[in-house]
């Protein structure tokens, strides 16, 4: 966002002569923050929606992995009913022993299936926000320019210490999302293959990403009721 306009405002001095200026100058300001708002808007509605696809896709396969878990144990409980009636009915003693160890393998194998069990899908998303926001490219590809000027430069931030890009993967990284090390996997590339716990982690980066865009987008709108105001009394 060019501030030409705001430092031009900033220069005016006060009086009759510079109001016409002054107005034009203001709407021109409030124009340019109006775009900038419709920007924030889309950004934060695409962030929702991806991380709403990718919440439904981790409820999917929590999903299948209950009906796996129910089935393995239902397997493991049959198995150790029939090897229980089988020797209980049997007079063959070598038999039964044979059917004891064999039963209690098959149930022990379906319960260690039901309980270490890591149940995954491929997920794509070749338009990936998080990406950037990791990386920190100089100019980026899937942010408009406008917001990335915004998130890459610690003056936008509350405490104008770091960027809010930073304060975002500083999150991520305290909330034990990824650490210093990630520079690939599946968060921030086109896609890949994803756990439950993986697809949650997804979804729970999103929205962190979702909420910084809001703040900013709230600070806008603070600011454009400020410069109505001051236009409106022509101060």
């Amino acid at each position: 966002m060019s501030r030409a306009p705001m430092e031009a405002l900033a220069r005016l001095e006060p009086g009759a002569d510079s109001r016409l200026q002054r107005e034009a100058l203001l709407q021109d300001i409030e124009l340019r923050l109006l775009l900038f708002s419709t920007t924030l808007s889309s950004v934060s509605a695409e962030l929702e929606c991806e991380a709403r696809r990718t919440a439904q896709m981790a409820s999917l396969l929590d999903a299948k992995e209950t009906r796996r878990q129910t089935l393995l144990t239902v397997s493991s409980i049959v198995v150790g009913a029939l090897t229980t009636t089988v020797t209980a009915i049997s007079n063959d003693d070598r038999a039964n022993d044979i059917l004891d160890i064999t039963g209690g393998a098959v149930g022990a194998g379906l319960g260690l299936a039901a309980l270490f069990s890591s149940p995954s899908l491929d997920f794509e998303h070749p338009r990936n926000l998080l990406a950037d926001i990791w990386r920190h490219p100089a100019r980026s590809a899937d942010f408009p320019a406008s917001l990335w000027f915004v998130l890459s430069h610690k003056d936008f931030s509350n405490e104008q210490r770091y960027a809010i890009r930073h304060n975002v993967c500083a999150r991520w990284i305290a909330s034990g999302y990824v650490d210093d090390s990630v520079r690939g996997g599946p968060y921030f590339g086109q896609g890949g293959r994803y756990t439950l716990a993986e697809l949650q982690t997804r979804a729970n980066m999103l929205g962190e990403l979702q909420a910084a865009v809001r703040l900013i987008h709230q600070n806008l709108q603070s600011l454009l009721l400020k410069l109505v105001t001051v236009s409106r009394n022509g101060d």
